[in-house]
C-alpha cells in the first residue's frame, strides 16, 4: 500500500487529512474523523453497519465519525481518496453548532453509486504518481 498525506494540524492535532492510498485493505477500523472516500481507480468493497457496498471508479461514499468499517481491495491497482475531516473543525470554524454534531453521527453511510464522475487532472502533477 503506497499514502499519500495532506494534513492540516491546529495545536498538533490533525483537523483535516487528505490522502490519495494506493491498494487499499483494511480490517475493521473507526476513526474520531467524518470522511468521504472516492474511487479514482479499480474497485473495493466496504462493510459498514452489516451492510455491504461494491464501489468503482467514479464511486464515493461518506462515513460519519467513530462508525466502524472494513475495506477489501477487489483489485490488486486501485486508487483511492479519502478526504478526513475532525468534527471540531465544524465547530472551530463556526460552520456548525456543537449540539447539532449528534446529527451528523446519526446520519448513517451515503453511498453516491455512479452518479459522480471525479476529474482527478491536477495542473502540474504527474498522475503515474498518485
Amino acid at each position: 500500500m503506497e499514502k499519500y498525506d495532506f494534513k492540516y494540524e491546529t495545536n498538533g492535532q490533525t483537523r483535516i487529512q487528505l490522502s490519495v492510498i494506493k491498494g487499499s485493505s483494511y480490517r475493521y477500523l473507526w476513526h474520531e474523523e467524518l470522511e468521504l472516500m472516492a474511487v479514482l481507480s479499480g474497485e473495493l468493497e466496504y462493510f459498514a453497519s452489516q451492510k455491504s457496498y461494491h464501489l468503482k471508479a467514479g464511486d464515493m461514499l461518506f462515513f460519519p465519525y467513530n462508525c466502524g468499517h472494513s475495506i477489501i481491495s477487489r483489485e490488486a491497482e486501485n486508487r483511492t481518496l479519502s478526504l478526513k475531516l475532525h468534527p471540531r473543525v465544524l465547530t472551530e470554524w463556526g460552520v456548525y453548532g456543537v449540539g447539532r454534531l449528534r446529527y451528523i453521527r446519526n446520519a448513517g453511510y451515503l453511498h453516491t453509486g455512479r452518479n459522480i464522475r471525479l476529474p482527478y487532472e491536477v495542473p502540474g502533477v504527474d498522475r503515474g504518481h498518485l
